[in-house]
């Protein structure tokens, strides 16, 4: 960690989806922007967020501490910073661990992970609320990154590396489910 504060970007992307359905979701994002009150937006965009940092020499985890949450133009921005008996920990290595919950619609049957810098191994657990049909992932990683699957379930899959992932790779999952008798 280069300090005490961490960033994690979310993005949510509609351009796969008909340009109606494209307008509506967008319109409905900007309403809960709208309101005023960036913290119903946040619970209302997100759940469970949880973001922690391991002392790789200790082995012990920190929770990290949510800021205030601002509403910019067009998203959410919620700095977190490390708690007061971790603050030895920036400038140092450490594990970080991510996890949350967010609003997809249905109609969107992709994630895409991107990796914007050095990363020394990562795993990442995709859960897909229904029983999709198929669930895979494509890989994008820049470099010799050997990456391991595991299907948990029909709705879960576990891609992991513990190999030097390089700034801008990516890992594009995808499900879709039986279209419904008309």
């Amino acid at each position: 960690m280069w300090d005490d504060t961490f960033v994690f970007l979310h993005r949510i992307y509609f351009s796969a989806l008909t340009p109606e359905l494209t307008a509506r979701l967008e319109n409905a994002i900007r309403m809960v922007l709208d309101a005023g009150n960036a913290d119903i937006a946040w619970e209302t965009l997100f759940d469970e967020v949880q973001i922690r940092v391991k002392d790789t020499l200790s082995g012990v985890w920190h929770s990290l501490v949510p800021r205030t949450t601002e509403i910019a133009s067009e998203y959410l921005l919620r700095e977190y910073s490390l708690p007061p008996e971790a603050v030895h920990l920036a400038g140092k290595e450490v594990v970080i661990h991510v996890s949350f919950g967010s609003v997809r619609p249905s109609a969107s049957c992709d994630y895409k992970a991107t990796f914007p810098w050095l990363c020394d191994g990562f795993t990442i657990n995709v859960t897909v609320l229904g029983q999709p049909k198929y669930m895979h992932y494509s890989s994008g990683m820049r470099g010799t990154a050997t990456i391991q699957s595991t299907p948990q379930h029909q709705s879960k899959l576990q891609c992991s590396s513990g190999d030097l992932i390089l700034p801008g790779s990516t890992l594009q999952f995808e499900w879709g489910f039986e279209e419904e008798a008309k």
